[in-house]
C-alpha cells in the first residue's frame, strides 16, 4: 500500500484550514479528475486541490506527509493510461495555477516557466522576440510540466532530442516537502530523477528551457513512398546529415477493396508513408529549393509543396485537434502506443502492426531521433538510429473497443519483445506495475527506487499508472 490513511472528510476539512484553501469533492469535480484524454481508466480520488501557488503546493505536500496521505499531481489530464489519475483514494492536485512565465533570457537564450503553463502560453511569450523553444510541442494545451514527466517529442527532436534534453534546470518539490533547485551538475541526481519519470518522487514546480531564433518563413514538402524501407532510410540520412528542420512520417491507408478472411469480408489497406520536411528560411525571394536532398531520395510523388511562415507552420496541428472536439473523437476511448524502437525493428514490426488493426482507425507516426544528451530515466533501446513510433487509432467506438483493445496489447507485447522502451504518455495496456515498471527502467531501476526512498519516504506521490492497487475499467465512449 503507498499510504495507511485515506482522506477522510475529516481530513479534508483540516487540510483546507492548513493550507488556505478549498478543497473540491463535487461530482463533477471528482469525475473529471478520475479520467483522462485515454478514457481507458477510472480513477478514485477523494477530492481536488487547485493551488494558486507554490507557497499552497507546499503546504499541500507537508499535511499529506504529516498524516500520510496520498497526492496525485495533474495539468490538463493529457496522458493516455491513468499517469495523471488519482488512484487508491488519493487527492488529485491539479497545477493550472502554477502558469507564470518570465521573460525571455534573450542573453543565455533561456525561458524560465512555472509548469503548469501551457505550451501555447510558451509560445506566445516567446514569439515576439524571435525566439522559440529548441523543441516546441504540436499540443498548445498541454503543460509543460505533463510534457517533463514523459520527454516531449516533435517535429525538429531529430536536431535536438526530446524536451528534456532541452531542459538548463529545474525547481521541485520532492514528496517530502524539499523546495530544491538542481540542473545537470547542481543536484544531478534529483535533477534526473525529476525528468521522464511521471512525478514518482517529485513534483516540477519551474524549469528553464533552451530557446533558439527561428526563421521567418518554412517551405514543407510532402513525399509519398511506398516502401517503408526508403522512407527510413531517407529519414536517417536526412537527420545524420541535418538537412531539414522538420521531420515526420504519417501512414496513409488506400483501400482498395475488401477481402474474405476469418469467415467475414473486411476492407483491406495498401499503406502508403507520407514524409513530411521542413526546412526554415528569411529570403521569400529564394526559398529552399530542396536541390540539395531530393535528388538523393527514392520517394515515389512529392504530392505537396508549401510556403508560410514559420509562426503559423508551428500551429499546424490545431485545426486537427480543433475537429477531435467538433467531431466529438476527443471524447472517444485513445489507446495510443508510443514507443522508441530501432531503425531495423521499425521496419520489421509496423507492416505487420498495420496489417493487425483494421485500417478505417489504424494510424501511425514514426520520426528519428536524436539521442544524445537525455536524462537517466528516459529508456530508450541502445541503437545507432533511434526512432519514435506512435500508433494513434482514432475514432475509436464502445463497439469496437474491445477487438481494438485485444489487437493493441497483443502489439503492446510485439514491441516490447524486439527491444522496444514504451514512451510513457500513452495506452500502457494491462501490467503488472512491480514488473513492468523494473522491466522498463532496466539497470536504472534500483537508482529509481533509490531517489523514492531518498526524496518521498512517505510515499506521498502516486497516481493510477504508478500504483499496483489500481484496477482498470473501459469507460463507455
Amino acid at each position: 500500500m503507498p499510504n495507511k490513511a485515506d482522506w477522510s472528510e475529516q481530513c479534508l476539512k483540516d487540510c483546507e484550514k492548513f493550507v488556505g484553501l478549498r478543497l473540491m469533492r463535487d461530482e463533477d469535480s471528482l469525475n473529471q479528475a478520475n479520467h483522462d484524454f485515454g478514457r481507458l481508466v477510472k480513477g478514485d480520488c477523494s477530492g481536488v486541490a487547485i493551488p494558486h501557488n507554490i507557497a499552497q503546493l507546499k503546504l499541500l505536500v507537508e499535511y499529506a506527509n504529516r498524516h500520510h496521505l496520498a497526492l496525485t499531481p495533474r495539468g490538463k489530464g493529457l496522458s493516455e493510461g491513468g499517469q495523471s489519475i488519482a488512484g487508491f483514494k488519493s487527492l488529485s492536485v491539479i497545477l493550472t495555477n502554477l502558469n507564470n512565465i518570465e521573460a525571455p533570457d534573450l542573453n543565455n537564450m533561456t525561458i524560465t516557466c512555472e509548469t503548469g503553463a501551457n505550451w501555447g502560453e510558451i509560445k506566445k511569450a516567446c514569439l515576439s522576440d524571435g525566439v522559440i523553444p529548441e523543441v516546441t510541442m504540436a499540443n498548445d494545451d498541454i503543460t509543460l510540466g505533463g510534457v517533463l514527466a514523459v520527454g516531449g517529442i516533435a517535429s525538429n527532436s531529430h536536431i535536438y532530442g526530446p524536451v528534456v534534453s532541452t531542459v538548463e534546470s529545474l525547481e521541485v518539490l520532492t514528496g517530502n516537502g524539499k523546495h530544491v533547485k538542481c540542473n545537470w551538475q547542481k543536484d544531478k541526481k534529483l535533477f534526473h530523477s525529476s525528468l521522464s519519470n511521471l512525478g514518482y518522487s517529485s513534483i516540477t514546480t519551474k524549469a528553464t528551457l533552451r530557446l533558439r531564433r527561428f526563421k521567418k518563413y518554412t517551405r514543407s514538402w510532402t513525399l509519398l513512398f511506398d516502401s517503408l524501407d526508403a522512407c527510413i532510410d531517407a529519414e536517417v540520412n536526412l537527420k545524420c546529415n541535418r538537412i531539414c528542420d522538420h521531420i515526420e512520417t504519417f501512414t496513409i491507408p488506400c483501400i482498395p477493396g475488401t477481402r474474405f478472411n476469418k469467415g467475414k469480408r473486411e476492407p483491406y489497406a495498401h499503406w502508403v508513408y507520407a514524409l513530411h520536411l521542413g526546412c526554415e528560411y528569411d529570403t521569400p525571394q529564394s526559398p529552399p529549393t530542396g536541390e540539395n536532398f531530393l535528388p538523393y531520395i527514392n520517394f515515389w510523388q512529392c504530392s505537396d509543396i508549401s510556403d508560410t511562415e514559420t509562426v503559423e507552420f508551428y500551429e499546424r496541428y490545431q485545426i486537427r485537434f480543433k475537429q477531435m472536439h467538433q467531431t466529438g473523437d476527443w471524447n472517444r476511448p485513445h489507446p495510443w502506443i508510443d514507443c522508441f524502437i530501432s531503425a531495423s525493428s521499425l521496419s520489421k514490426v509496423l507492416p505487420e502492426i498495420l496489417n493487425i488493426l483494421p485500417p478505417q482507425v489504424a494510424s501511425c507516426r514514426f520520426q528519428p531521433i536524436n539521442d544524445r544528451s537525455l536524462p537517466r530515466l528516459f529508456m530508450r533501446p541502445p541503437t545507432n538510429h533511434l526512432f519514435a513510433l506512435a500508433i494513434l487509432p482514432m475514432g475509436v467506438d464502445e463497439h469496437m473497443s474491445e477487438t481494438i483493445l485485444s489487437k493493441l496489447k497483443y502489439i503492446n507485447s510485439m514491441l516490447l519483445a524486439v527491444g522496444s522502451k514504451r514512451y510513457l504518455s500513452g495506452w500502457l495496456a494491462d501490467f503488472d506495475r512491480d514488473e513492468y515498471w523494473s522491466h522498463h527502467y532496466g539497470d536504472e531501476f534500483e537508482f529509481r527506487e533509490a531517489m523514492k526512498k531518498l526524496h518521498d519516504p512517505n510515499k506521498v506521490l502516486t497516481s493510477w499508472a504508478l500504483s499496483p492497487e489500481a484496477e482498470a475499467c473501459l469507460e463507455s465512449a
